[in-house]
């Protein structure tokens, strides 16, 4: 443990002469791993700071699609919806528990090959989750020239304009 307290230092000193930081993430883990981070190894006034505004400034994107952005998927996890704008991870079929399986296996056997699948597992994850920003950014962002699907996610407050007899009044804005 003593190892982890001299990484999460290390990472916290690099990330501290930069300014305007913003941690894109899909869920809630993000925020909770930085606050548990935080509580746990965090003791100076700097360190904690920026912890706080790392953690103020995140956006996690599915909270802000859930409720106003619809993809044509059978959920909203990050798998389907990335899987959906053409995104395709190298191991197929892997998910978060593989993920745990992986590293605990490599920190048993310290086979670099496993290490590798997690690396690449967790590299791609980023770039899923570029990905799908990308396309909120499209919804959001009329005009965007990131590239689209033909039948892309929709801004559900478009439908409700459009279609107003169809919905109830939402109690809600992006």
């Amino acid at each position: 443990q003593s190892r982890e307290r001299e990484m999460w230092l290390s990472f916290l000193h690099a990330l501290a002469p930069m300014r305007n930081l913003q941690l894109l993430h899909y869920g809630s883990y993000e925020t909770q791993f930085l606050k548990r981070m935080k509580a746990r190894y965090c003791n100076a006034h700097e360190d904690i700071e920026l912890v706080d505004r790392l953690i103020a400034s995140s956006l996690n994107l599915l909270g802000l699609t859930y409720a106003h952005i619809y993809f044509p998927t059978y959920s909203n996890g990050l798998k389907e919806i990335a899987g959906y704008l053409g995104f395709r991870w190298s191991e197929v079929n892997s998910s978060g528990l593989h993920a745990l399986i992986w590293r605990s296996e490599w920190e048993a056997s310290t086979n670099p090959s496993l290490k590798q699948k997690l690396l690449t597992y967790n590299a791609e994850d980023c770039t899923a989750v570029k990905i799908v920003a990308e396309a909120v950014a499209d919804v959001c962002l009329p005009g965007a020239t990131t590239a689209k699907p033909s039948h892309g996610p929709i801004d559900v407050h478009f439908l409700v304009d459009r279609h107003k007899r169809m919905f109830r009044p939402l109690d809600c804005a992006v």
